[in-house]
């Protein structure tokens, strides 16, 4: 359920759906590779619920069709030279990813970089062996134009799938920007974690994304040493965290029970539904 944390908030991606909608997109797609049976994920992580709420056949829910996802080179890759994304995430006008943040028993976190596991086929498993550099890899060529993440409760323990309401604390907050590292290294903060220990955000330092790069100096720019995330502020300054309060659907955001009883686990979904990643085809 979305009080357990384990899935970005079906409320906030109504909300992102609807802003799609407003600004003219001829269709909107909310698809996620998900680690369960997708219909049961859809309809537990409360998502399908949500975009259906909306009442408009532009608004789709996808369930991830194998022959969608095409072999794509990685020229930049270092663990990762060539791999299976879904073609929405690259073909479509307006791509955003909508991760919900919060703890990984490997990676530590997930955030907007490790959401990309949502979007790609093939073997993920594999990618563990070396899964900050794999994903810092698949970051070179999987760009959303939007990265926002849901911390309007985020999962403190026991993640990625969690499932006690205790671990989970509220903060009312999203984190957005242009940039997935930049959004990444500021929410990481959110779990009094500083950027700089987290494998992933200092791996896609290394090998920056268009965005990143551009934000940093320009898109030649080729190496940023991992010492250029400096320390996490004690006031840390976000690119973009409005308070959910001034966005409708994160005003919404159930609080966790303080003293439920343990409940079952999160809905097995990735970063999306464990993080929506949504692609919004705009109307030309």
């Amino acid at each position: 359920s979305p009080e357990q944390g384990a899935n970005t908030h079906p409320l906030v991606v109504r909300a992102v759906v609807e802003a799609a909608l407003a600004a003219g997109a001829a269709r909107v797609l909310v698809f996620d590779r998900t680690c369960n049976e997708p219909r049961r994920c859809y309809a537990s992580s409360g998502i399908e619920a949500a975009v259906q709420a909306i009442g408009d056949r532009r608004a789709v829910i996808e369930h991830a069709d194998p022959r969608k996802f095409v072999p794509v080179e990685i020229s930049r890759g270092q663990a990762l030279t060539r791999w299976d994304i879904h073609r929405e995430a690259l073909d479509c006008d307006c791509y955003i990813n909508l991760p919900v943040a919060k703890h990984h028993g490997l990676s530590g976190l997930t955030l907007g970089l490790k959401n990309a596991m949502g979007a790609i086929g093939g073997n993920r498993g594999t990618l563990h062996h070396d899964l900050a550099q794999s994903l810092a890899d698949l970051a070179t060529v999987l760009q959303p134009k939007l990265t926002l993440i849901d911390a309007t409760r985020i999962l403190l323990r026991n993640g990625p799938q969690g499932g006690d309401v205790a671990d989970v604390r509220r903060l009312d907050t999203l984190v957005a920007s242009a940039d997935p590292v930049a959004a990444d290294a500021w929410a990481s903060t959110l779990f009094d974690l500083r950027p700089e220990t987290i494998a992933l955000t200092v791996a896609a330092l290394a090998a920056p994304t268009l965005a990143h790069a551009n934000r940093m100096g320009g898109a030649k720019s080729r190496s940023i040493p991992p010492a250029s995330i400096g320390k996490a502020p004690s006031t840390p300054a976000a690119p973009v965290a409005p308070k959910a309060p001034t966005a409708p659907a994160a005003a919404a955001a159930p609080a966790p029970a303080a003293a439920a009883a343990p409940a079952a686990r999160g809905p097995g979904m990735m970063g999306t539904m464990g993080a929506a990643a949504v692609g919004a085809v705009a109307a030309t």
